[in-house]
């Protein structure tokens, strides 16, 4: 009863996001490959920058790897074409809130499984190869950073070649 009431709250939540006013983040987004899976216990998320100059900051969303979106990686890189691992993706965007008007994040397919972090606060997961999902975001910012993570892994057992946002 409780899948039930679940499945029959998101299809409510956004029935028909295609024919509704929406801002596009197709494009070019950041992308960190997070080969050892440390991308949670050192929160990219929080796209944090070094307060001085002997701060250390391992990862950085400036200056590195960009893929399109949609898209699957192994297609876009030669050095990620049989990566099967943790890949988080970023970007950043310039929105205007309209007063009275619900937002969401929509999500037309991630493969696999995944987190989104919006301005360092989780509004969605999600678990499914392709499949859609959304986050109801009740007070949306004019300035965001959406970070998705931590990524495509590749459970045991089971074999996914296509990894597409």
């Amino acid at each position: 009863m409780i899948t039930t009431l679940l499945v029959a709250l998101a299809i409510s939540l956004l029935p028909n996001p295609y024919g509704r006013e929406q801002t596009s983040l197709d494009g070019e987004w950041h992308a960190i490959v997070d080969q050892y899976d440390v991308g949670m216990s050192r929160p990219l998320f929080l796209d944090r920058k070094p307060q001085g100059k002997a701060e250390f900051i391992e990862a950085s969303w400036d200056g590195g790897l960009t893929l399109q979106v949609p898209g699957d990686w192994n297609h876009q890189s030669p050095e990620l074409s049989r990566y099967e691992g943790t890949l988080w993706y970023a970007r950043h965007f310039d929105f205007t809130p309209q007063p009275g008007k619900r937002h969401i994040l929509y999500f037309a397919g991630v493969s696999i499984r995944c987190e989104v972090w919006l301005n360092g606060t989780r509004v969605a997961e999600h678990e499914g190869s392709f499949t859609p999902f959304q986050a109801d975001v009740r007070r949306p910012p004019q300035r965001g950073q959406l970070h998705i993570g931590p990524g495509e892994q590749r459970p045991q057992g089971r074999c996914h070649s296509r990894h597409v946002l």
